[in-house]
């Protein structure tokens, strides 16, 4: 279903490139989920099982690795973006033991609905700006989007995807089920 190990490789790959620099380095990891119907409840619990699997083996104790869960599907277009309850931050940016991770991961709830993707990359950024470090040199921020399928937001994705990329935030698209 996901690429794994192929996805840890590409992780490894940024981290030791920069390493090599011998600088003190951070990583900021954002996992979007989408939570669409289309995904299913079934598969959905299988990505939140896939999450924790790739963050177990980080050291996010030793402090040098944050990491987050946003689930998106809709997108009131009435709402602020901080007034979005299916786009929700489940795990804010910070620093998590393996236990505390799994908890809160295991605590999300399916929400089913659309496919807003460019809205939750959007909303994406606003939590990688909390981040104390956010503006720091030697952070390495990756939003990793977990998706089945065309975005709702489709026509705004271009434009999203640039934004996010003008920021030096890597993107990661995984697919699931029989993603498009």
């Amino acid at each position: 279903m996901l690429l794994h190990w192929s996805f840890l490789l590409h992780i490894l790959v940024i981290w030791k490139c920069c390493s090599a620099q011998n600088t003190m380095l951070f990583l900021d990891i954002m996992f979007v989920l989408d939570g669409s119907a289309s995904v299913g409840p079934t598969s959905f619990e299988t990505v939140k099982e896939w999450v924790f699997n790739v963050t177990k083996d980080f050291d996010t104790e030793a402090g040098n690795i944050q990491v987050g869960v946003i689930q998106y599907s809709y997108y009131y277009p009435s709402r602020d973006m901080d007034d979005q309850p299916t786009l929700k931050v489940e795990i804010p940016l910070d620093l998590y033991s393996s236990k505390e991770f799994e908890a809160s991961v295991n605590a999300i709830h399916y929400q089913g609905y659309q496919t807003y993707t460019a809205h939750a990359m959007n909303k994406t950024v606003m939590e990688f700006k909390k981040s104390r470090r956010y503006d720091e040199e030697n952070t390495i921020k990756v939003m990793i989007v977990v998706t089945d399928g065309r975005a709702s937001d489709g026509e705004e994705m271009q434009s999203t995807s640039d934004f996010v990329q003008s920021l030096r935030i890597k993107t990661i698209a995984v697919g699931i089920n029989q993603a498009d």
